[in-house]
């Protein structure tokens, strides 16, 4: 038998691997965060706490991720197909109005108009990540040529006019390795020259990653982070820093990471670690300190909760539980918030459907 390790294609393989190990090398780069506005959440008004499904138009769904527009309504994106993976998965979106959705959910994009728009081609689709900044919606979407999610890149689009039209479609090159294995999940932030999209990489090693935009959407440049863990959620202070709650490669804590900004990373201790069944989580800072945080709470994913911490997670207190079924399964949430400090929560309901819950605090806390 041909000794396999002599084979030019595994020698390829192998030096392709360690040239992209070596290009996601740790960075110190310097990062100066923006911390959202506070976020008054009103107190003493009436209850508010409704939870309806939204429209479903495919069999399977998944990932949802919202995001507050400047007119007022919310745009949430998910994918839906057959099931995941699969070639006839398309991006859909949905717009919401005072808590009703707008209409039936649109599909926006499918694997061959992303080909035709790129000029490559593109298998499937996956996670999908918008983001408004700077009178522009943008929409970065994991998509696959070929094999799995291992091998997904990021594709970014732009539009004009709040997600109707979408244009200027193209691929950052993160990686020499085919641009290949890297993902996006949670919610971009705000910082000094323009903003960050929180991505993780998954060819030899799985750690969160920075990829760097300028002001007008421009790719800078991508660098990784010194921990292992996927989908890190941002946390932003308004002293330049940020905490980052990730999610772990084992069940366990949800994995917290205080960054300066300057590449040196903490971990911090906490009296109650939230736990976490490797399932994504979503943060909304409501201040420097004060974090709600929407996550699976044990060993599995059939309950769905929303924790709170006032001391930069140090500690947590479970607020409301949103949905338990003992065998079920409900993860991926995105949380957000609207102008008049109402709280909009969606997350994968057995891949069935999106769940949306609207509630302010009062309906949170009661």
């Amino acid at each position: 038998m041909p000794n396999q390790l002599n084979h030019p294609a595994t020698k390829l393989l192998a030096l392709l691997t360690v040239a992209s190990l070596l290009w996601l090398r740790n960075t110190t780069t310097t990062i100066e965060w923006v911390a959202p506005e506070p976020i008054d959440y009103p107190t003493t008004t009436q209850p508010l706490y409704e939870n309806q499904p939204l429209p479903a138009l495919t069999r399977n769904v998944h990932a949802s991720q919202a995001v507050p527009l400047p007119d007022g309504r919310i745009a949430v994106f998910w994918f839906g197909g057959t099931k995941e993976g699969h070639r006839d998965v398309q991006i859909y979106r949905q717009i919401l109005k005072d808590g009703q959705p707008q209409g039936e959910p649109e599909p926006i994009l499918s694997a061959d108009q992303l080909a035709d728009r790129l000029g490559i081609y593109v298998k499937n689709l996956g996670n999908p990540v918008p983001f408004y900044h700077n009178g522009q919606l943008h929409l970065f979407v994991v998509s696959v040529a070929l094999g799995g999610w291992a091998t997904a890149q990021v594709s970014h689009l732009v539009s004009d006019d709040l997600g109707d039209h979408w244009h200027n479609a193209r691929q950052p090159i993160l990686s020499p390795f085919f641009n290949q294995s890297t993902l996006v999940r949670t919610t971009p932030r705000v910082t000094r020259e323009g903003f960050i999209v929180p991505a993780y990489f998954e060819q030899g090693r799985i750690n969160p990653m920075w990829l760097h935009f300028d002001d007008h959407g421009q790719f800078l440049y991508s660098e990784t982070l010194p921990v292992e863990g996927l989908q890190p959620a941002v946390a932003p202070s308004s002293a330049g820093e940020a905490d980052l709650l990730i999610r772990p490669l084992q069940t366990g804590p949800v994995l917290h990471i205080e960054s300066d900004g300057h590449g040196e990373i903490e971990r911090p201790e906490s009296v109650n670690p939230p736990q976490n069944p490797k399932s994504a989580v979503a943060v909304l800072p409501l201040n420097d300190q004060e974090w709600l945080m929407a996550h699976n709470p044990g060993k599995r994913r059939d309950s769905l909760v929303v924790s709170h911490t006032r001391d930069g997670g140090e500690s947590w207190q479970p607020l409301k539980i949103i949905v338990r079924e003992d065998g079920e399964r409900f993860s991926y949430p995105s949380l957000t918030v609207d102008d008049d400090g109402v709280f909009h929560l969606f997350y994968t309901h057995k891949r069935e459907r999106i769940q949306y819950v609207r509630f302010n605090w009062a309906g949170l806390t009661e």
